[in-house]
């Protein structure tokens, strides 16, 4: 942003945007944080800053290749393409010049998974699984209802799985796969050691708040999108 003449009290603006405090919602007295990497998501002012990133990179490309090849962004994706293959060699290189001068030193992070350059793979952060299941164990012993303890769980199983790359894809690799599944049958044994599980933790709830025993487990996992609604 120097280099395109803002002035300092604009950058500081951007410094105090980009480095917000910030606490988890649903613990009011947890510890802030200030927010260190990326950008806010559906704010005006991230995707000015973003833009600015991206208009410098237009010009390195169009510089490179003397304007013959453009580059189109589709959300988050850019796109290049040309008959001339050496056209396109320059613009991937000119592409990953810009790129090792704007991205920042340490390791490649996705949710609880990391980048091993040894193994050529991602590979879990079992440090924060560890700190999923001790936060994990505090919301739910903190709800105060059936409804509010199962709102809770599939929130955090829903974080969870987003954190370990979302749905299992082939992609991944047999080894990660197999990893996650692990690390998902441990939050389950370790954050509900007592009962041996979520859903026998639900029955025991359900059994001492209502007195109700015989609930077939199938109804546990059935989803609430595909309840029917019927007359009375």
């Amino acid at each position: 942003m120097t280099f395109l003449g803002i002035p300092q009290n604009w950058l500081n603006f951007f410094e105090t945007f980009l480095k917000a405090p910030v606490r988890f919602m649903g613990d009011p007295n947890g510890e802030v944080r200030i927010h260190q990497y990326g950008m806010p998501i559906a704010y005006t002012l991230s995707m000015v800053l973003k833009e600015a990133m991206r208009f410098i990179m237009d010009v390195a490309v169009s510089h490179e290749n003397e304007g013959d090849v453009s580059l189109y962004k589709h959300h988050e994706d850019l796109w290049f393409w040309h008959s001339d293959t050496e056209k396109c060699i320059t613009v991937w290189n000119e592409l990953n010049t810009y790129g090792n001068l704007i991205t920042p030193e340490g390791s490649v992070c996705w949710g609880f998974l990391v980048f091993d350059a040894t193994k050529g793979q991602f590979v879990i952060t079992q440090k924060e699984i560890d700190k999923f299941i001790i936060e994990l164990r505090d919301q739910l012993a903190a709800t105060k209802s059936v409804s509010g303890w199962v709102n809770v769980y599939n929130e955090y199983m829903t974080f969870v799985f987003g954190n370990l790359g979302g749905i299992l894809a082939v992609c991944f690799g047999p080894d990660l796969i197999n990893d996650i599944c692990a690390a998902v049958k441990r939050i389950q044994l370790e954050a509900f050691s007592e009962t041996e599980g979520a859903v026998a933790e639900l029955a025991s709830k359900i059994k001492s708040q209502y007195g109700i025993s015989d609930i077939l487990e199938g109804y546990f996992y059935f989803p609430m999108s595909r309840a029917e609604k019927r007359p009375h």
